[in-house]
């Protein structure tokens, strides 16, 4: 990376004739073959350490290396650099796959104390780098970063630092995305955030209550022609249950709110009732239920800000059943 930073030529191809013309060519060709080898360098060790993260032994150990800060120099370069996706893309995979062990911290991550992960030690500085690539033209590199903040997003502290960075903000418009593998993704950042008190307040001010209904009405009213669909309307039932909890009334509109729970009535959508098989197993489908329904009873209980019309109380079964429901992952 440090070389890189400090190539006379940025690889744009009006630079290298201007140093063409004023160097006789020589210098720039070999600058950027030089260049070219070591990213090329750099995408093979990268890749390597994200498919050694895979393993949760070798995963947890990673973690803790100090030099996995070098991963941060890396995305800081190349972040929003068009030039070098594949290597932008093994630098987020590769944090993908090392936040997923965050869970080994276990009580040490407390007011701020990471228990020695390298990343989350300056997760500040990363949720900021990733909510970059949330912007970047490259889908898959945007999926990862969702992932990413997905991981980050069961730390309290990460989660404050994902709304300080206003990450929040590029994933709710992600849920408008056309590659649905990217509305999924996005969502799944979102359900912990929703779950967390101060956070669900900050989606909320963000109209994250609104946008994620825009997409269940969506996906809810089309086949689900890509697997990720379904798990995305999970995921949006249940981060929209998480934000009703945090709401004293809804927090959608009065009409919004009777076009999806017309739709959450029926077991299975009614756009999808043509497919043979909507659910890929009966797990799935049963999670469906439990979400789409709870999320049904909050809509129909929560009083609507627009029109005034007074909620019911819920039963304690009712709310044991949401309590379990709206838990962080």
């Amino acid at each position: 990376a440090g070389a890189d930073a400090g190539a006379p030529c940025s690889g744009d191809p009006a630079c290298s004739d201007s140093c063409s013309e004023s160097e006789g060519g020589v210098g720039s060709a070999g600058t950027e073959a030089k260049r070219a080898e070591q990213c090329d360098l750099l995408v093979k060790l990268v890749r390597l350490v994200a498919h050694l993260a895979i393993s949760r032994s070798v995963g947890e150990v990673i973690a803790r290396a100090p030099e996995l800060v070098s991963l941060l120099g890396l995305l800081e370069t190349f972040g929003s650099e068009m030039s070098q996706e594949e290597l932008l893309l093994n630098v987020v995979s590769a944090i993908t796959n090392v936040t997923f062990y965050i869970d080994c911290l276990g009580d040490g991550a407390v007011d701020g104390h990471m228990g020695g992960h390298v990343l989350l030690e300056q997760h500040e500085r990363l949720c900021g780098l990733l909510a970059v690539v949330l912007t970047h033209s490259n889908e898959e590199a945007v999926i990862e970063a969702s992932r990413a903040l997905g991981n980050l997003s069961r730390q309290a502290t990460v989660r404050r630092a994902i709304c300080a960075s206003r990450a929040h903000e590029a994933l709710l418009l992600l849920l408008y995305h056309q590659s649905v593998p990217i509305v999924e993704a996005a969502t799944g950042a979102l359900v912990n955030l929703a779950a967390d008190g101060e956070q669900s307040a900050i989606l909320l001010q963000a109209d994250g209550a609104t946008r994620i209904a825009d997409m269940l009405l969506h996906l809810l009213s089309t086949p689900p022609a890509d697997p990720a669909a379904v798990s995305g309307v999970i995921l949006g039932a249940k981060t929209l249950c998480n934000l009703c909890c945090a709401s004293i009334e809804s927090p959608l509109a009065a009409e919004q709110c009777a076009l999806l729970s017309g739709i959450l009535e029926h077991a299975t959508p009614p756009a999808w009732a043509a497919e043979a098989e909507p659910f890929p197993d009966t797990a799935t489908a049963n999670e469906w239920q439990q979400a789409s329904q709870l999320l049904l009873m909050l809509l129909q209980r929560l009083p609507y800000a627009d029109v005034g019309t007074e909620s019911v109380a819920a039963s304690g079964k009712d709310l044991a059943d949401l309590e379990e429901l709206v838990q962080l992952e």
